[in-house]
């Protein structure tokens, strides 16, 4: 990874950042602010998503993740579920939750690194199924299963959506 790029942290401003990985296919620099912990991404331009997710995105996630991206999502799962225990023992939350929610899993490397009981929200069937066939233990709910969900007993004690905002036309 080009590690000789300047980035400003968008939250503080701080140049005080450290790289944490690039995404092989596009080139996206992910880095921490040393300053006030946040993890961030430099995204590409938005004429190349745009081509992108048109093109190519659902294709690129189906079934044949080149063994780079598998590399760098285990690489970016790693490194989030570290950043993950290091805020809740900041904050004296659950370092070891019982349930986990991911909304937008992507291949599920992210979730699948807790040992816990799993389940997650991925709204193409596609991606869904390919979630189901390759990881039986997280159950793959939609967003009408998760609005049903009024028992207290049923509430996560983690709720993850890495990289889902980007994926937004109006995330704001």
């Amino acid at each position: 990874m080009n590690t000789d790029i300047e980035l400003s942290c968008t939250i503080c401003g701080s140049q005080q950042t450290s790289p944490v990985c690039m995404h092989p296919d596009f080139g996206v620099h992910q880095f921490h602010c040393n300053n006030c912990d946040q993890l961030q991404s430099v995204p590409p331009s938005e004429q190349f998503l745009g081509w992108y997710y048109a093109q190519t995105y659902r294709e690129d996630r189906k079934e044949n993740l080149t063994p780079s991206y598998r590399t760098y999502m285990q690489e970016r799962a790693r490194f989030q579920t570290e950043y993950i225990h290091r805020i809740a023992q900041n904050y004296g939350l659950a370092v070891n939750p019982a349930r986990v929610l991911e909304i937008g899993p992507g291949c599920g490397a992210l979730i699948s690194l807790f040992d816990a009981e799993k389940t997650a929200i991925e709204p193409d069937e596609n991606f869904a199924q390919g979630l189901r066939d390759s990881h039986a233990d997280i159950d793959i709910i939609t967003w009408d299963e998760l609005a049903a969900m009024n028992d207290p007993a049923q509430a996560f004690d983690l709720v993850l959506m890495s990289h889902v905002l980007e994926h937004l036309p109006d995330p704001v």
